[in-house]
């Protein structure tokens, strides 16, 4: 099966940090390493042909296999599917919002 790997700088310049936020090459760092503090790493189980862009699939296949609450993305094509393909994915992203609600009153 084909691994991903998410390249937290790779992410970081696509959102432009540097440039958006006039963020310094530390600053970046810093987001970096606390980024690689909270990730996951996944071995999907299941291959997914949902979507046309088969990387688009790849991200689908490991937002399952980690029990994700939450795909953060600006892909229409993803937005469009992940209601369909994973009801729990809806179901746990619920939970974490009503958990959240309730803490916030605490």
């Amino acid at each position: 099966m084909t691994r991903v790997t998410l390249d937290t700088s790779e992410l970081i310049s696509a959102f432009n940090f540097r440039d958006k936020f006039e963020w310094n090459p530390y600053e970046l760092r810093a987001l970096h390493d606390s980024l690689m503090k909270i990730c996951k790493h996944v071995e999907p189980k299941h291959i997914l042909a949902v979507v046309a862009d088969e990387p688009d699939n790849r991200i689908l296949e490991c937002s399952e296999e980690a029990g994700s609450e939450f795909i953060i993305t600006e892909d229409r094509a993803l937005l469009r599917v992940i209601g369909i393909l994973s009801p729990d994915l809806q179901q746990r992203r619920r939970q974490a919002l009503s958990r959240r609600r309730k803490q916030s009153f605490l």
